[in-house]
């Protein structure tokens, strides 16, 4: 689902189709709230699923809009792949729905779910689980402001494997109300980035300048079987203001805890 003035559709022979946004759209005569709006269920188990918008500032509330429900799981360890990208200034990104990118078989990682633009809003779940195989990957990222609220639920778990990742990056990040983010499971490795990584110091992970969390998030990196608690970092390069809590406890006697930092 894409939006735009012009709209390129490649077909290169292997089943998917590949469109480009050239420009972006300047009018919203019909006065809708987003320029890509998706209220009912798109499903492609194995496959990708695409949502990219582009609007100039102030056309539309969001240039992309997920009220409904997207589903990719990944089969075979194939496909699984689910993106929503605004382009354009003041572009926006809104999650009320449930995106989800789990194993679609028992020997399948997680997939992949990505949301950028200029601002993200995530309010509702958001998951790349796995069982037998890897947790997946989840990242929000905007050039702006990115925030997770509400009821919010971010989960990359794996019940047998590696646990994933969930990053949640941009110049000023926020996870307020009830939001949670779990990275639990039954082999450590798995990591939650906020604001950046480890003393702001990875050059692959954009820092915050301001990171804000509330009292009642939830953040868990537990292992859930044998195994080390995984890792957690609550970063920004000027302000954190930290009221959640944070939890990354190994299992077994013979296993440590993970690594937390907030600062």
């Amino acid at each position: 689902m894409v939006a735009g003035q012009q709209i390129t559709i490649d077909f290169d022979g292997d089943g998917l189709m590949q469109f480009a946004v050239d420009k972006e759209v300047l009018t919203n005569a019909q006065s809708l709230d987003a320029a890509v709006n998706n209220t009912g269920e798109i499903q492609a188990d194995g496959g990708s699923i695409l949502l990219k918008g582009s609007a100039a500032k102030d056309v539309f509330s969001n240039v992309v809009n997920n009220e409904g429900i997207i589903k990719a799981g990944r089969i075979e360890n194939k496909g699984g792949e689910i993106r929503l990208v605004g382009l354009g200034s003041g572009a926006s990104v809104l999650n009320t729905g449930t995106i989800t990118a789990d194993a679609g078989d028992a020997t399948s990682s997680g997939g992949s779910v990505e949301l950028t633009a200029e601002n993200v809003t995530n309010s509702d779940t958001i998951t790349a689980n796995a069982t037998g195989g890897d947790g997946g990957t989840i990242k929000l990222k905007s050039t702006d402001t990115t925030i997770v609220s509400g009821n919010a639920v971010i989960t990359a778990t794996s019940a047998e494997n590696t646990v994933g990742t969930v990053q949640v990056l941009g110049d000023k990040v926020g996870l307020f109300d009830m939001a949670s983010i779990d990275v639990s499971g039954a082999q450590d490795g798995g990591e939650v980035l906020i604001g950046g990584d480890f003393q702001g110091k990875n050059p692959d992970v954009q820092n915050a300048r301001l990171t804000l969390i509330s009292s009642d998030v939830s953040i868990k990196a537990d292992a859930t079987q044998d195994c080390d608690g995984s890792k957690v970092i609550v970063w920004s390069d000027e302000t954190t203001r930290y009221h959640g809590s944070i939890s990354a406890k190994g299992a077994g006697e013979s296993h440590d805890g993970g690594f937390v930092e907030v600062s």
